[in-house]
């Protein structure tokens, strides 16, 4: 049997406790490692995030409040590629609903595809009730993005 990946999620908690949960409840498994930016100081939020602080496999970054979505994916990105070894790395927003074989089969796409910078799914958006690609709510950022472009501008708004 061969070793899983060093699969890494990169997520911003602001004010949807319960989406969290669902995220990493559907996503979690074997391989994976959650790095989780507390933007919040909502009660729900961060008692959430200290729920899942509990996990072996999650890192709580308990800033409080909202430092800017591309400096948190830019400290979960370098952290994953440099300090933990990642294969793969991904961002995803915190109402995301992703499963764990979803995550292997981007993950696969993400190795297979040298050449690639980004890769994510096309997906339906329960909120707006449309289809589409989901670019931003569920990506690989591969480290072929980060040696050749670099991190997300701080001023960059999805």
């Amino acid at each position: 049997m061969s070793k899983p990946l060093n699969l890494h999620i990169i997520t911003i908690a602001y004010g949807l406790a319960d989406d969290l949960y669902r995220l990493v409840d559907c996503a979690d498994g074997a391989g994976i490692t959650w790095h989780i930016f507390l933007h919040s100081q909502f009660p729900d939020v961060v008692a959430m995030c200290d729920e899942l602080d509990e996990m072996k496999n999650t890192h709580i970054y308990p800033y409080g409040h909202n430092r800017g979505v591309a400096r948190s994916w830019n400290e979960g990105l370098y952290l994953a590629y440099n300090k933990h070894k990642a294969d793969v790395a991904f961002i995803a927003n915190d109402d995301a609903l992703c499963s764990y074989d979803d995550l292997m089969k981007l993950a696969d796409v993400a190795n297979k595809s040298p050449n690639a910078f980004m890769v994510s799914g096309h997906g339906h958006d329960v909120r707006s009730d449309t289809d589409g690609d989901m670019s931003f709510s569920m990506a690989a950022v591969t480290r072929k993005a980060i040696e050749t472009i670099g991190y997300f501008d701080q001023n960059f708004f999805p």
